[in-house]
């Protein structure tokens, strides 16, 4: 998979990208805005689910993340309960 980059500046969901399989690298800074960032998969691109509820991949503040998704998984982020977030969130596997 290639880099992605994203810039978060309000509240909802990136857009979503089919993820090739294997461990990802996430790299989230900036200022969340007191909200909460999510990683969400979904086997379409209709339906997501969070990735998990524990501290790797669902953050309040800047930090790093590793997770591991499967081939075909669609992938995006969630941004809630923001207040003028500025955070951008790199991918990488």
């Amino acid at each position: 998979m290639p880099v992605r980059t994203f810039t978060i500046q309000a509240n909802g969901d990136t857009e979503s990208f089919v993820h090739y399989g294997g461990t990802v690298h996430m790299t989230a800074t900036g200022d969340f805005g007191a909200g909460t960032l999510t990683v969400q998969k979904g086997v379409d691109d209709v339906t997501f689910t969070n990735l998990s509820t524990d501290t790797e991949t669902t953050k309040t503040e800047a930090g790093f993340a590793r997770f591991d998704a499967r081939q075909g998984d669609f992938i995006r982020l969630n941004m809630a309960g923001a207040t003028s977030p500025s955070v951008t969130v790199t991918l990488q596997s």
